[in-house]
């Protein structure tokens, strides 16, 4: 049976395992609307690996959304409030608004964060980010759909896409592009639009529909995931012009048959940069499998599969091509070059590692560093001097406390 992870409740019933860093206490008491109380630094070891780590505190959140953060690793954009149902996070014709959404901006310092700006009710957080701002989308009640750009440093809000269609599932890249999933009233599948400059080109749905778009480093490259209407998920790699007239399909990889879009959405969950836009990856894309139950990578350059390890559920690049990834009870490090190159073309071969040298998997069995012995979530902020931030549950869920606990995170060569 195919595992519907919803990142954060799934890490919030795993056991802790050995916690090694001091953090601030998860009580009852309501948050601070200011500056939230820091905890002490600490560091732990690994056999091959030293961590610096310093926690920054407590934030409250919708319980499903994780955050984004800044490139520079100084702000972060967390949904609170109402948790938006499946309706509204796939972008379905009933989906109502969420009027008691909204997403709050936090700056994150040596060791605190404080509150700076909220939204109005109503608003979701987006896909991604850049150096300025952060996207958010908003359902209206007659069912159309905006994507809006929030900037870190004064909250203000400006509306890209406006009209009366769904517009959702917004990627930004950092040259200001951006790409989107479209659908029309009476159409029952999303087309892809990319926009660069002034230019704007649709791909419609022709009986399947988009999902999910992700920019890659490279100049109007999107990958993107798309569920035909026979339910095969193909994920693929589209390179568009330069007057977006025309595009070359690059490299398409059938992932899973019998699927559906919960799925996509589920791939992506745990992973904020999947394309590596901010540590400088080329032609890769990290995602979690959703046939296999593990992260892995789409090589399109190699036009494969890359299975990463069993039960991983998030991750974040590294910008020496290194990935950090969350496994059930801890977060290791991987070296991508050892793990399993596989092309899984027919969405329904399940590889395992190879115990014997000759095994073409035989390198996904190698050791993967272990960093902290609790599930943290990743994000990669390689501007910053401790350059990833760490997510893990903070209080109880089950009593209506959804709260995130934020620790900085450096990575130091052991002796």
């Amino acid at each position: 049976m195919r595992r519907m992870l919803i990142i954060i409740p799934a890490l919030a019933l795993l056991t802790a395992g050995c916690v090694t860093v001091e953090k601030p206490a998860a009580d009852d008491t309501p948050l601070p609307r200011g500056m939230v109380r820091p905890a002490v630094e600490a560091r732990v070891r690994s056999a091959r690996v030293e961590a610096a780590l310093q926690p920054l505190g407590v934030v409250p959140f919708d319980g499903q959304v994780l955050p984004l953060v800044s490139p520079d690793g100084r702000h972060m954009a967390v949904e609170e409030g109402e948790t938006p149902d499946w309706r509204a996070l796939l972008a379905r014709d009933d989906a109502g608004p969420p009027v008691d959404t909204r997403v709050t901006i936090y700056e994150a310092g040596r060791n605190n964060v404080i509150n700076k700006f909220t939204t109005g009710p109503g608003i979701l957080l987006g896909r991604s980010c850049d150096d300025s701002g952060f996207l958010v989308e908003k359902i209206n009640a007659d069912s159309s759909r905006w994507i809006g750009y929030v900037a870190w440093d004064t909250g203000d809000m400006k509306w890209l896409v406006k009209d009366e269609n769904i517009n959702a599932f917004a990627f930004s890249g950092r040259d200001g592009s951006l790409a989107w999933c479209r659908r029309r009233a009476g159409e029952s599948g999303f087309s892809l639009v990319f926009r660069a400059g002034v230019g704007e080109t649709e791909l419609p749905a022709e009986g399947g529909s988009y999902f999910m778009p992700c920019l890659g480093n490279t100049d109007k490259l999107v990958f993107t995931w798309r569920v035909e209407s026979d339910g095969r998920l193909n994920l693929l790699a589209i390179k568009f012009n330069d007057s977006l007239d025309d595009y070359e399909l690059l490299a398409v990889q059938t992932i899973a048959a019998g699927t559906d879009e919960t799925a996509v959405y589920q791939s992506l969950a745990g992973v904020a940069d999947p394309t590596g836009i901010f540590t400088g990856q080329k032609g890769k894309m990290l995602f979690f499998h959703p046939l296999l139950n593990r992260m892995a990578v789409f090589d399109i350059h190699k036009q494969e599969i890359n299975v990463l390890d069993p039960l991983t559920m998030a991750g974040a690049w590294l910008p020496d091509g290194s990935l950090l990834l969350t496994r059930e009870n801890e977060l290791v490090r991987r070296l991508l070059s050892t793990a399993a190159n596989i092309n899984i073309s027919d969405g329904r071969r399940v590889v395992s590692a190879g115990k014997n040298s000759d095994s073409p998997t035989y390198g996904s069995a190698g050791e993967a560093v272990v960093v902290v012995h609790k599930p943290l979530v990743p994000r990669a902020v390689p501007e910053n001097i401790m350059p990833v931030l760490l997510f893990g549950p903070a209080g109880d869920s089950n009593a209506g406390l959804n709260r995130l606990s934020i620790t900085r995170l450096k990575l130091i060569p052991a002796p």
